[in-house]
């Protein structure tokens, strides 16, 4: 994970709304404290039990089903534990990030680097736009909004297709 600061004098609201947007997404890479490859207990920590995560870019998410469907805590779960049999790598770094406390929304720009397993599989690494409206204080995540790159997702796709 990149080092990511908020800025000096910072309010104790934005100070935890920051924090809690890096545990959001540290909560999606492997966990390095479990042998499982998704921690189910970070996901859940940081995310309310009515958590909703949609796809951004309208027309990309009209002409891909499965980006069309909201993910609530329990289908992001069973996607991730899906997935990661599937992985022989998965990193999540956050590049930047910024935090509106009056508003209790944060955006945050991330990498999502992916290798699928088997051979000639290379890593592809997705560049991602995150919109999180925060609550509880900024402790948790009501509602994310994913901005993905196109490309890098139909690659990532296309290996699980084609075997």
């Amino acid at each position: 994970m990149a080092s990511v600061f908020h800025p000096w004098g910072a309010s104790a609201i934005y100070q935890e709304m920051h924090k809690t947007t890096i545990k959001f997404f540290e909560s999606m890479g492997k966990s390095h404290r479990d042998p499982k490859p998704i921690d189910i207990g970070a996901i859940k920590e940081v995310r309310t039990e009515n958590f909703r995560q949609t796809f951004g870019f309208r027309y990309g998410t009209s002409s891909e089903p499965s980006s069309k469907e909201a993910l609530n805590v329990y289908t992001l779960i069973k996607r991730l534990e899906e997935e990661a049999p599937l992985l022989s790598h998965r990193v999540v770094t956050i590049q930047e990030i910024m935090v509106d406390d009056w508003r209790r929304r944060a955006m945050a720009r991330v990498a999502i680097e992916l290798c699928a397993k088997g051979d000639n599989k290379q890593m592809v690494r997705n560049e991602t736009v995150w919109i999180l409206e925060l609550v509880d204080e900024g402790k948790k995540v009501s509602r994310a909004v994913v901005f993905e790159d196109a490309i890098a997702t139909d690659t990532f796709e296309g290996w699980f297709i084609s075997g």
